[in-house]
């Protein structure tokens, strides 16, 4: 109010002078102009005020060192340590508690979009890029990496299959290939009607593979068997990323066009997030504990829904780019996401309560 009333002031003063209305209009012009920017600087420090209350105390950390966009993210070492990779065709190690880089890995020659680790079988973690390549790291001796696939096709996604049987991961091509885990030799692949493969996962009982990519379907496989399951369309546009529930009950697709879709078993039609805002998802991860759903979009804002109801719990606001990747750490307390604009953000998860129960 008292913006407003101070604003209304001059306005009031220049009704005492008679010649007012004899003025010509440029002098009108010039007398707005404070006014105008005056306005404008107070909507610009209202919008950041906005900005660092959505976020205030939940924001840990800032993580810096790529030079480019961010595309994957993922917590190793039972959340100890946190792998990132991107368009700087590097994967960096980061310690969570000291928040410090530990090793910077190199040897893709493009960018890298896929990243998947094996938790508790070989600890590996596994890399896919647009060099054609997918490439093996182990964690412990992360300088001499497995080349366990080299092509000409980009390599956009990877996983590893929850009981240690299995690798897959899929691009720029009509395929799926998959590999022994044990020894690393190939497994005969799936072929796909797709253009490309942007998204991997296994089911949590390892028999079922789901991806997602540019026909706007999900597709689903018993890869021991080589059957195909039902493609369940999803979106108009391309997937960006596919992901399921700890337990298997719900499955989350984050495609153009047609915002965040999720699927509970045994329904084949989707329920979507009204977000507040119109910008796509392009990222998403469900806590450990299956209650909250993260999603990145592409106006740099994370949402965070409860899996209940999907009700809306929280938005945090830090990067100034869109979110590419979004992850949680193993006990549910902290979120992570990177994005177009370099960076790495640690949050504070608002089930972390709930979660150290």
């Amino acid at each position: 109010m008292f913006i407003g009333n101070w604003l209304r002031a001059p306005r009031d003063q220049m009704r005492t002078s008679p010649r007012q209305h004899t003025r010509p209009k440029e002098s009108r012009s010039i007398r707005r102009a404070p006014l105008i920017a005056i306005a404008l600087l107070g909507t610009i420090l209202i919008a950041m005020f906005v900005r660092t209350f959505l976020h205030h105390g939940e924001e840990l950390a800032v993580l810096r060192g790529h030079d480019g966009p961010v595309f994957a993210l993922v917590f190793a070492e039972d959340g100890r340590l946190l792998v990132s990779a991107g368009q700087d065709r590097e994967i960096k190690i980061w310690d969570v508690a000291s928040r410090k880089l530990r090793a910077s890995l190199t040897g893709h020659t493009a960018a890298i979009h896929g990243l998947a680790y094996q938790n508790g079988h070989s600890n590996m973690l596994a890399s896919a890029s647009d060099d054609g390549s997918v490439r093996l790291w182990r964690v412990a001796e992360p300088h001499e990496p497995i080349l366990l696939h080299s092509g000409k096709a980009a390599m956009r996604a990877v996983a590893f299959a929850p009981d240690g049987s299995a690798i897959a991961a899929a691009g720029n091509e009509s395929q799926i290939r998959l590999w022994n885990s044990a020894d690393r030799q190939p497994i005969p692949s799936l072929s796909v009607q797709m253009r490309r493969s942007r998204s991997l996962i296994f089911t949590a009982d390892s028999s079922t593979l789901i991806s997602g990519g540019d026909d706007g379907q999900l597709q689903q496989w018993a890869w021991r068997t080589r059957q195909q399951g039902i493609a369940l369309p999803a979106a108009k546009g391309r997937i960006h990323f596919v992901t399921l529930s700890a337990d298997g009950g719900l499955m989350a697709a984050a495609a153009s066009g047609s915002g965040v879709s999720i699927w509970r078993r045994g329904d084949a039609t989707p329920q979507r997030c009204s977000a507040p805002r119109r910008a796509p998802a392009r990222a998403l991860a469900f806590s450990p504990d299956d209650s909250l759903l993260a999603t990145g979009h592409e106006d740099g804002c994370l949402n965070v829904w409860q899996t209940s109801d999907f009700q809306l719990v929280k938005t945090f606001v830090g990067h100034h780019k869109a979110i590419l990747a979004v992850t949680f750490s193993h006990d549910g307390t902290t979120i992570a996401s990177a994005g177009s604009d370099a960076t790495i953000r640690l949050w504070r998860s608002p089930g972390q309560a709930k979660s150290s129960q």
